[in-house]
């Protein structure tokens, strides 16, 4: 089966709903740990910043993926020009 536009975004899409859901489990450890997360000896802290580069990908961040998605329900090319935002 050939990987068609439809599989691009939806794995876009899938991805972004992944890094946001790894954020808000990492946000609600770090709540619940409290100050002690901060410590670079904690594991914690890693998994903080590991999720984080996760949106920090150039074609990742959740406004362009949410960009790409809207356009492609749309049937608007994805280079279209001016960008929204």
């Amino acid at each position: 089966m050939p990987f068609t536009p439809d599989d691009s975004v939806r794995l876009s899409m899938d991805s972004l709903v992944a890094n946001e859901n790894a954020q808000k489990a990492v946000d609600g450890l770090f709540a619940v740990s409290g100050v002690h997360g901060l410590f670079e000896n904690d594991d914690l802290e890693r998994y903080y910043r590991d999720v984080r580069m996760g949106t920090l990908v150039a074609n990742q961040t959740p406004d362009l993926v949410r960009e790409w998605l809207g356009k492609h329900l749309f049937g608007i090319p994805a280079d279209v020009w001016p960008r929204w935002g």
